[in-house]
């Protein structure tokens, strides 16, 4: 079962999750945070959060590539940034290693 942002500490979803020890949950929307080292960290402890509360062994990062102009409000985000997708031309971000360990 699939969960967008699942460790946002809500009483009902751990009581949830307490009386289905067997059903297999996973992060199905997890990172919105900048793309540097301190997002890097955020989402190492997103992952490690969602294996100790709720046993998720998969997380999946939004998004996974960013291609968006840069004069959005929400810019920054993304594991990979591809401002022109269509050259192939692409950066690494710091949270991309994170997911690597």
């Amino acid at each position: 079962v699939g969960l967008h942002y699942p460790c946002v500490s809500d009483p009902k979803l751990l009581d949830a999750l307490e009386a289905h020890p067997h059903t297999r949950f996973w992060s199905s929307e997890e990172l919105s945070t900048v793309a540097d080292w301190g997002g890097a960290g955020c989402w190492g402890r997103m992952i490690n959060q969602n294996y100790v509360r709720m046993k998720a062994t998969s997380s999946i990062a939004w998004s996974l590539v960013w291609s968006v102009y840069p004069n959005l409000e929400c810019f920054g985000n993304g594991l990979l940034y591809a401002y022109e997708p269509w050259s192939g031309h692409y950066e690494v971000m710091a949270p991309l290693w994170t997911s690597a360990h």
